[in-house]
């Protein structure tokens, strides 16, 4: 951290950049708890810039993507009925020849870093991907990307969302996270695909909704429902 004694003004600015491809891999949310409690006053004086932050997830056929970062195998949380995806590896999404799935990325992960949720206590977000009827391919991963807000109004903001057109970023990138092999299952009809998403101090999270009841077994299915409208599809798990 880095504070300038030029002025009583500059003295309460402290400057510090901490994010990184996955947007809290290095610390960035026991900085701002950190920053929150010894720097800014107790009746909401000051401000932490980026103020808001959101995540999106984005569900990609990718063979080639899943190979290079190998089988990762299947971590099923029996309890919750997920089966999470690898850790995160920076990428260029644009670099794949990665086929999107999900008709839009779905907002995974929301922060605002002026009210944090305490370390350990992250939220868990259930969230659903959408498949449209022209859509078809195998689930091979989840691309990540960021939005944040540069102010406090979010009126100026930055992403690195991948898309043509945009000028290529050798510094914040995007992330990938592989889905285990066991849950490539292909997808070909309108659908929805349910999952959840947290994080802890230095990691997000993405993890599939799947059958619980069934984990051991190699056809596990995975909560879908024919159509995103329709009401009768399979519950999230609790």
């Amino acid at each position: 951290l880095y504070s300038s004694a030029a002025s009583d003004v500059y003295k309460r600015q402290v400057v510090s950049e901490l994010l990184d491809s996955e947007l809290i891999g290095e610390g960035w949310l026991g900085v701002c708890r950190d920053a929150k409690r010894r720097l800014l006053t107790p009746n909401g004086g000051g401000k932490i810039l980026p103020s808001r932050a959101r995540v999106y997830a984005r569900l990609v056929s990718c063979e080639d993507a899943a190979r290079a970062h190998g089988d990762v195998g299947s971590w099923v949380d029996a309890r919750r009925g997920v089966a999470w995806c690898a850790p995160g590896r920076q990428t260029h999404a644009r670099a794949w020849d990665a086929k999107t799935l999900s008709e839009e990325d779905a907002l995974s992960h929301e922060f605002d870093f002026l009210e944090l949720a305490d370390e350990g206590d992250a939220p868990t977000w259930e969230r659903t991907w959408n498949i449209g009827a022209s859509t078809s391919g195998r689930m091979d991963g989840v691309v990540l990307w960021w939005e944040v807000d540069v102010d406090t109004k979010g009126e100026v903001r930055y992403s690195t969302e991948p898309k043509a057109g945009k000028p290529w970023c050798h510094h914040w990138r995007q992330v990938l996270m592989v889905i285990p092999e066991k849950y490539r299952l292909d997808v070909k009809d309108v659908c929805e695909v349910k999952f959840v998403a947290t994080y802890d101090e230095h990691a997000l999270r993405i993890g599939l909704c799947v059958d619980a009841s069934n984990a051991e077994n190699t056809d596990c299915l995975l909560y879908t429902s024919p159509s995103p409208r329709d009401q009768r599809g399979s519950r999230m798990p609790s």
